[in-house]
């Protein structure tokens, strides 16, 4: 996490930057019925620049991440597996035995490539959330987003170097 940390301190050219933690088969059970997720721990700024948006509720913010909230964003399909026709907002959700709330349903949303399933099928919680949940300390992955598209070459060859000076 201090590597994410390091990019977004160092490089004012990123826009936005968060780790994402994944975690597959976790056990998800709603008062209607369960399900085996994919569950990602995220910073607020992951759902800008992976266009996560909601049709119901909001999304995580820096208070559920600052406080390590107990709330989840849940995808379309997930929902739909979870609570069938039902409202899933402020409804509590239990991950892996703990009681989380449901705080936004993502939207239908094209996505035509994915790198770890689709959004429809995940569910999202605070980074800080996940790491109580599942005492993670590595983060799986990061993503980016430049201020100035042209420059996403550029900015990515500075990551390598800001990353290899960490060593």
């Amino acid at each position: 996490i201090n590597d994410v940390h390091a990019l977004r301190s160092k490089l004012q050219i990123i826009q936005h930057v968060s780790p994402e933690l994944m975690r597959s088969g976790v056990s998800v059970k709603s008062a209607y019925n369960a399900a085996s997720l994919q569950m990602s721990g995220i910073w607020p700024e992951f759902q800008t620049i992976r266009t996560i948006e909601v049709s119901h509720g909001r999304l995580i913010n820096q208070a559920d991440d600052a406080e390590g909230r107990r709330v989840v964003v849940i995808g379309r399909e997930a929902a739909i597996q979870l609570f069938a026709d039902r409202n899933p907002i402020g409804e509590p959700l239990r991950l892996n035995g703990l009681t989380y709330t449901v705080i936004g349903k993502v939207r239908q949303k094209f996505q035509d490539s994915s790198y770890s399933g689709r959004d429809k099928d995940k569910a999202f919680i605070p980074d800080s959330a996940y790491r109580a949940l599942l005492s993670e300390r590595y983060v799986d992955n990061f993503i980016f987003r430049v201020k100035d598209t042209p420059r996403v070459p550029e900015v990515t060859r500075k990551v390598y170097e800001v990353l290899a000076r960490r060593l």
